[in-house]
């Protein structure tokens, strides 16, 4: 893209102030304009059908549709978008399913104006973004869990069928842990553990835990 063209921005947050705030920031440079903006991400999809930015500003947790779910729809029909994740939320397994599905970029929310902006013209560029307390992050969580869980079967990795987090409980489900080990090894409570453990069970096809840890054993 040529330096003296306008790139058109669309910003999905379902906070209607953020994304307000943002758009007059972003409006208020010479080469940057929002085209458009959405509280989900079903909205975001019908939208840029039209519209087709160069760059989306995109949050992880919204009702409707996820940011995650968005990106990996995104990047099959647009693959030459360019996508950066602004959120507030800096957990491994959210930066690792992002950029898997396409993000070319993480940021977190309290990012000052100045460098947003630098960072949407940098992204254009072909640079990957990715701050230093998120590739620490990453790197930490990497770090701690190669070769530490036990070899889950090839299906499970398959057609991004299972996200990261459902990865780590059915692994920890198969060295035996309870319920409240595990609820506390994620740092949730164990209702939303059980609440893992309904979608994992539906999506193995099995009825409890007995079923899905000889199924993961034994395929």
């Amino acid at each position: 893209m040529e330096s003296d063209e306008t790139l058109k921005i669309f910003i999905t947050d379902d906070d209607i102030f953020f994304r307000s705030g943002i758009e007059l920031v972003i409006n208020a440079e010479k080469h940057l304009t929002v085209v458009g903006s959405a509280g989900n991400g079903k909205e975001t999809l019908e939208k840029i059908k039209d519209l087709q930015p160069d760059v989306i500003l995109i949050d992880i947790k919204m009702p409707m549709m996820n940011g995650i779910e968005c990106i990996r729809k995104l990047k099959l029909e647009y693959p030459h978008m360019y996508i950066l994740i602004l959120t507030t939320f800096n957990e491994e397994e959210f930066i690792i399913e992002g950029l898997a599905n396409g993000a070319n970029g993480y940021l977190i929310k309290g990012i000052d104006f100045i460098n947003l902006v630098n960072t949407i013209q940098d992204v254009v560029k072909g640079q990957y973004i990715l701050p230093a307390e998120v590739a620490s992050k990453l790197a930490t969580y990497l770090v701690n869990t190669i070769n530490k869980q036990p070899k889950l079967p090839e299906f499970i990795y398959s057609n991004n069928t299972f996200t990261i987090r459902e990865q780590k409980i059915m692994s920890l489900l198969v060295e035996r842990y309870t319920n409240k080990e595990i609820a506390d090894n994620l740092s949730v409570s164990v209702g939303t553990l059980k609440n893992y453990l309904t979608v994992i069970y539906e999506k193995l096809q099995v009825k409890n835990r007995q079923e899905a840890a000889a199924l993961l054993r034994n395929r």
